[in-house]
């Protein structure tokens, strides 16, 4: 499973890197801003979050909400993970068992706090990856699995580290592009093989037989 996803993620690598560095030379500024804020625990400005989900091409979700910021738990998460090195205790956290905050919300401001070992997790970019690539079906998993996500952050920041990607947010605008590629094509090609309809079978007119006329 690594080793074709490392080799998926380092194709990608090759044909969308320069767009990758054209995007960040003008993400990167807006995101700090961000994340300084977060700091400090001022309130998000809503146009802001907007700007950066645009400039970021896909990388973040669109229904991300700066109004996710007034649980307290959250935010005290946030500023706990800034300095961590790993995702190591990760599923320990708990955040895990506030209500309304899942998977998504938590990976989506970690990857904005600490992009070294977090990014952005959603359905339009990990469950396509376990599907197309045939992974456990608890690759990526939702809050009730928070060992799951903690152990796919890990393996992506392994492969993160072996293809010399920048930060995990470099590594989420490649899986955003996996439809691009020619794995990605055969399996969509399989799938809608099997949703082919068979041809409607033709249904003959009902013809009520003729009563024999009776002899006497």
């Amino acid at each position: 499973m690594e080793q074709q996803l490392t080799g998926i993620l380092q194709e990608l690598k090759g044909r969308y890197k320069d767009r990758w560095t054209q995007i960040w030379v003008k993400l990167e500024p807006e995101y700090k801003n961000i994340q300084k804020t977060i700091m400090r625990g001022e309130t998000l400005d809503e146009e802001h979050l907007k700007r950066l989900k645009d400039l970021s091409k896909h990388t973040f979700f669109s229904k991300l909400s700066a109004k996710q910021l007034k649980n307290k738990k959250l935010k005290e998460f946030l500023v706990k993970i800034k300095n961590w090195s790993s995702v190591e205790g990760l599923s320990r956290e708990e955040i895990w068992k506030e209500k309304g905050i899942g998977a998504s919300v938590i990976t989506h401001w970690a990857s904005l706090v600490n992009p070294n070992i977090f990014l952005p997790m959603w359905k339009d970019t990990m469950k396509r990856v376990s599907k197309i690539l045939k992974l456990p079906p608890r690759f990526y998993a939702s809050s009730n699995h928070s060992k799951q996500v903690e152990n796919t952050l890990k393996l992506l920041k392994t492969i993160g580290e072996k293809i010399e990607a920048e930060n995990m947010l470099e590594i989420a605008y490649y899986l955003s592009k996996l439809e691009k590629t020619k794995l990605a094509a055969k399996h969509w090609q399989k799938i809608s093989h099997r949703r082919e309809r068979k041809p409607p079978t033709q249904i003959k007119k009902y013809q009520p037989k003729r009563k024999r006329r009776q002899k006497w």
